[in-house]
């Protein structure tokens, strides 16, 4: 059976959460080392990364414990820092971070939200990719 954790808003060295006392660097942690204690080894990350400057951290650290990560962009993250480290093949000129993965079963969707709205871009490139016989 395929176990997936799935962790969303980091929010990783932002003003807001250091000044409410969030430690966001080790509760990262915290939560990177729980997944690999119960042998999962696969992540979706659902986006609010934390300031730009934590993209790096972010992407090093499911590196640092080997995990297999798929990644979508929520409306407090940016392009342009997120492909510097992380890009599952898109094409060049792509703007935003959105692709499918499939396993033997499953066809998985990951959309981009970054900038507080699905693009009619992605709609249409939606619309055409759920013509599948996978779940």
């Amino acid at each position: 059976m395929k176990k997936i954790a799935h962790i969303t808003d980091i929010h990783l060295e932002e003003q807001f959460s250091i000044d409410n006392g969030v430690k966001a660097k080790e509760n990262l942690e915290i939560i990177l080392n729980d997944v690999v204690e119960k042998g999962i080894n696969e992540i979706i990350f659902t986006g609010d990364i934390g300031t730009e400057e934590s993209n790096e951290l972010l992407f090093d650290s499911f590196k640092k414990y080997n995990l297999n990560f798929k990644v979508t962009l929520g409306n407090h993250d940016s392009f342009d820092e997120a492909i510097k480290f992380y890009n599952p093949g898109l094409p060049e000129d792509r703007k935003e971070l959105f692709y499918t993965s499939e396993d033997e079963y499953y066809k998985y969707f990951f959309l981009d939200t970054s900038s507080s709205e699905i693009s009619q871009l992605q709609l249409s490139w939606l619309q055409n990719e759920l013509n599948t016989g996978k779940k």
